[in-house]
């Protein structure tokens, strides 16, 4: 039966399959069916790709065995992982944290399936986001932080990517790090870039400058239940024209 299922309900579903998954347990006929009847996740495709939608596809990929959806997953991430004119490295336009909440899965996918598919787009797709996340971060207490911009919650880069190495103005996709040497002083300039309805990424321009390692004028994420005042604000912000405007032909 088709369903409308969307937001923290659908994200608690795959997060409770991905334990699933990761325990061995399999998908009756009806629960594929319902993940594959998701007409929020077919329409978010269109008008707001995003996290959820990758990873739902992502999932029903893992449960039935084979990579289906392997250019649905490729298109959306090349929409999502924003990349400049003449970029090596790429970014994800709703921030560090989504990309993370991306790979809890698509990790597993790319585990399961690289071996005898070619997913090497993906692959490498992945592997720019992260140079990117590396390149673009800052330094707070010794540890290295993910560029503040899309929602983002106040958490370093993961283990893997604590690399090592020198601060300089760089520029990747829409994020210039800047730093002044002399003065020890290093800022962000992010420029908007929406991509359709999907409201974890900045419509905006920006600029975030740090105080001993803090983003000064960056809001941290503590969850959609606490992104906006009220409903008319996220109704606002959903349909604004710059959002509906930019929606991927």
């Amino acid at each position: 039966m088709f369903n409308f299922r969307s937001g923290t309900a659908l994200a608690v579903q795959q997060d409770q399959y991905i334990q699933l998954y990761n325990s061995g347990g399999k998908l009756s006929s009806s629960q594929i069916r319902d993940m594959e009847q998701n007409l929020w996740v077919a329409t978010a495709s269109k008008l707001a790709p995003g996290n959820l939608v990758i990873r739902q596809w992502a999932l029903l990929d893992l449960f039935n065995g084979l990579p289906e959806h392997t250019r649905n997953i490729m298109k959306a991430m090349d929409i999502l992982a924003i990349k400049g004119v003449n970029d090596t490295y790429r970014l994800w336009a709703e921030g560090y944290s989504y990309f993370c909440y991306t790979m809890d899965i698509l990790d597993l996918w790319l585990s399961r399936f690289e071996n005898g598919f070619d997913v090497s787009i993906i692959k490498n797709m992945t592997e720019e986001i992260k140079q990117g996340f590396i390149k673009t971060s800052y330094l707070r207490n010794g540890v290295w932080y993910p560029a503040p911009f899309g929602d983002l919650r106040d958490s370093p880069l993961k283990s893997d990517l604590q690399i090592k190495h020198d601060i300089e103005t760089k520029a990747v996709s829409n994020v210039t790090l800047n730093y002044i040497q002399s003065e020890s002083r290093v800022w962000y300039f992010v420029k908007g870039c929406p991509i359709g309805l999907n409201t974890h990424i900045p419509k905006n321009d920006s600029t975030i400058t740090l105080v001993n390692g803090y983003p000064m004028n960056f809001k941290f994420y503590e969850g959609y239940n606490k992104k906006y005042k009220n409903s008319w604000e996220e109704f606002k912000d959903t349909f604004d024209p710059k959002r509906l405007a930019s929606i991927p032909c």
